[in-house]
């Protein structure tokens, strides 16, 4: 994979560096606030949550530890533990406990994975695929609940064709994110 050495990466992590705010968040631009899709509106909790989460977990994921700790105190402040939720969209659940997890947040990604998650599995096979590859990018191990839920359902998605249906029109993506998951799981899991 790419490393930090090559310059699209370190271009795009000075980026996120940069735009990270004092208190550790992560928000769109407000000049593109009638054109930002709605997980990027600015101003909006629920989006500054989920760009917070997907920003820390690739910083987390790079090194990049002190910004990517400030995210992770950011989301860590709208947890709710006795609910077990962010005010914010399914995916920044699994980026969030994701980052927690990289970080040694345990109290917090539990939360978020073994408390949320594996009660909210994703129902569509490309948010399925896409949860399941970062939290096993994140170093979740494979016979927690959730991955292996996630496994089995998703391995039920699959089509006849061998395809794993997006629900946006792109199955060649999910199903490459579907086969980057099984190679990282055991073959038990599997059923092979």
């Amino acid at each position: 994979g790419l490393g930090v050495a090559e310059t699209a990466v370190s271009d795009a992590l000075r980026f996120l560096l940069l735009r990270q705010g004092e208190d550790g968040r992560f928000a769109e631009d407000t000049a593109v606030a009638d054109s930002a899709p709605p997980w990027a509106k600015p101003g909006d909790l629920a989006s500054e949550l989920y760009l917070t989460a997907n920003a820390g977990f690739w910083l987390a994921h790079f090194g990049f530890k002190d910004a990517a700790q400030q995210a992770a105190n950011y989301l860590a402040r709208h947890l709710n533990r006795e609910l077990h939720t962010l005010p914010s969209f399914a995916q920044t659940y699994w980026l969030a406990g994701g980052l927690w997890w990289i970080l040694g947040m345990a109290d917090e990604a539990l939360t978020a994975v073994d408390n949320h998650l594996y009660t909210h599995l994703p129902e569509s096979a490309s948010d399925l695929a896409w949860m399941l590859y970062a939290l096993l990018l994140a170093g979740i191990e494979t016979d927690r609940g959730v991955i292996v839920s996630g496994v089995l359902k998703l391995k039920d998605k699959q089509e006849e064709d061998g395809r794993f249906p997006s629900d946006v029109g792109q199955d060649t993506h999910t199903t490459l994110e579907a086969l980057a998951v099984f190679k990282t799981v055991p073959t038990t899991l599997l059923g092979n």
